[in-house]
Order: structure tokens, then C-alpha cells, then sequence
């Protein structure tokens, strides 16, 4: 299946996880608004 991602994680720090995520999901919406010429949240 080629429609989603399984991520095993072991974090450095307690708050590791939830900040990789944060980070990829801000890093998501930027792509999608500059490719499809967009502004704000999905």
C-alpha cells in the first residue's frame, strides 16, 4: 500500500515525538499551499 507511512520512533527527549510531528505537518501544509498556490490551513 502506497498511501500512507509507518514511522517507528525512539526519541532523543520526552517532547521528541510530538515535535518531529508538528514539525512534518507544518512542513506538509507549506508544500501544499505553494504547489497548488494556496494560503492558509488545509
Amino acid at each position: 500500500m502506497t498511501n500512507h507511512v509507518h514511522l517507528l520512533l525512539k526519541p532523543a527527549t520526552e517532547t521528541g515525538t510530538s515535535l518531529l510531528l508538528q514539525w512534518l505537518g507544518r512542513y506538509y501544509v507549506r508544500y501544499i499551499n505553494q504547489t497548488y498556490s494556496r494560503t492558509g490551513t488545509l
